[in-house]
């Protein structure tokens, strides 16, 4: 069998634009893959490539960032969530696997609360089963989180970077990961933070009865939230940073199958 070269392409919707990457045979259920806050498709590719030797693939950039262009008034989760839902049903996509990280775990629940039996699972990626941001972050604590981005943006992302990458974190991974986040707008980086933490993960987790899936690292098994954990299956990974499709990525696609494979 062979297999198409990559599509890249946007979705046009008013003054908004998503940049979508796509591979793999024509297929009933979709692989999406949505990057984390500041993050571009490319931390995406290698789990992509290998799904699309089996499976239709989407990597989406997240509104704002990447190559994916919207109005700051469109960044909420709510809204970006929609925005994803359409390019969904203007691609075509039947069925669909939601693998987010971070951030883009959020916006995968929220998609498939909206999609109901169309999303078949959701594998969020270092992202739902803390304790720390989830379910929701009151509004005092939102201002005191985003105080630091506000007053000196790359100085807080330079912060924030220091304590995602591993020993397994390859340089060139870590300075390009940086670079897209000193790239991105300041004012939607922030609003799009003010949003993450506002929202609501428990609200979510009852709109959405599907199986959802939780992968972190061992680093953040303390911070577990396991009030949530008959709800989301985890599965913790060792060695790994926050970037776990980039530290651990045989590891990461060994969960990933086992999913598509259920």
């Amino acid at each position: 069998m062979t297999f198409p070269t990559n599509k890249q392409y946007q979705f046009v919707q008013g003054d908004a634009k998503l940049h979508i990457t796509r591979n793999g045979p024509k297929t009933d259920t979709t692989i999406c893959f949505i990057p984390g806050w500041g993050g571009d498709h490319w931390i995406w590719q290698e789990n992509f490539e290998q799904c699309a030797k089996t499976h239709d693939s989407l990597i989406i950039d997240l509104p704002g960032f990447g190559k994916s262009q919207v109005p700051l008034a469109q960044v909420d989760i709510e809204q970006a969530a929609q925005l994803i839902v359409d390019a969904l049903d203007n691609a075509n996509v039947n069925h669909c696997i939601l693998v987010g990280h971070s951030l883009g775990g959020a916006i995968s629940l929220t998609i498939a609360a909206l999609l109901q039996e169309r999303a078949l699972a959701v594998m969020a990626v270092d992202s739902l089963a803390f304790n720390v941001i989830y379910p929701a972050t009151p509004r005092e604590a939102i201002v005191e989180m985003t105080a630091p981005f506000k007053n000196d943006f790359n100085g807080a992302i330079d912060g924030l970077s220091a304590g995602y990458f591993s020993e397994n974190t390859p340089i060139a991974a870590r300075t390009q990961i940086t670079k897209d986040m000193y790239n991105g707008d300041a004012n939607i980086g922030i609003r799009v933070l003010e949003s993450y933490l506002a929202w609501d993960r428990d609200k979510y987790l009852k709109e959405y009865q599907g199986p959802i899936f939780s992968v972190i690292a061992q680093v953040h098994e303390p911070i577990l939230d396991h009030r949530i954990t008959d709800r989301i299956v985890v599965n913790v990974i060792d060695e790994t940073g926050h970037y776990i499709m980039i530290d651990q990525t045989k590891a990461l696609q060994h969960h990933l199958d086992s999913i598509i494979a259920n």
